[in-house]
């Protein structure tokens, strides 16, 4: 879970500390990221991507001022921008998840 503070624009990660099942789940802090330099995530109208690799968060959404695509790697106290060449960002969220886990049926889409 990606977690950023409103006021000061930390970043912390969460992950489950064992895999989670129907009785209860515990939470770990990954890393927390002290940088102001990533964008504000909250009230984006347009998507977040992001996943985690060896403790170095990698995500790619919209530049506050430009709407330019940019992807952001960040590190302990590194934080690099890269805007990438899409013109203006129009992806959904999406989440890496490292194992397949079946999706409970209420949560599913319903086909009409």
């Amino acid at each position: 879970m990606l977690k950023q503070c409103y006021v000061t624009g930390e970043i912390e990660i969460w992950v489950t500390k064992n895999k989670i099942d129907e009785e209860e789940v515990e939470w770990i802090n990954l890393m927390t990221s002290p940088t102001s330099n990533l964008p504000k995530l909250i009230n984006k109208l347009c998507g977040v991507s992001y996943f985690i690799y060896d403790k170095t968060l990698i995500m790619c959404c919209g530049d506050e001022e430009t709407g330019a695509a940019c992807i952001y790697i960040v590190r302990e106290d590194m934080c690099k921008k890269i805007q990438i060449d899409l013109g203006i960002v129009r992806f959904s969220h999406c989440v890496y998840l490292p194992k397949f886990i079946s999706v409970p049926s209420e949560f599913r889409p319903l086909r009409v």
